[in-house]
């Protein structure tokens, strides 16, 4: 886990709560995790072709 990051627990906390009461804010948050998650993965190849 990471120790950088001191509220990191409250913010996911607060995401699940947030996913919990608005359940289509649950699935921008999960959209988004996923975007994220094929930008970074991507990213030495995209550096790759840009550079």
């Amino acid at each position: 886990m990471p120790r950088e990051l001191p509220f990191w627990k409250g913010a996911a906390l607060f995401g699940l709560a947030i996913s919990l009461f608005f359940p289509l804010a649950g699935l921008a948050l999960i959209g988004a995790l996923l975007i994220d998650l094929v930008v970074v993965s991507n990213l030495p190849r995209l550096k790759a072709v840009v550079s």
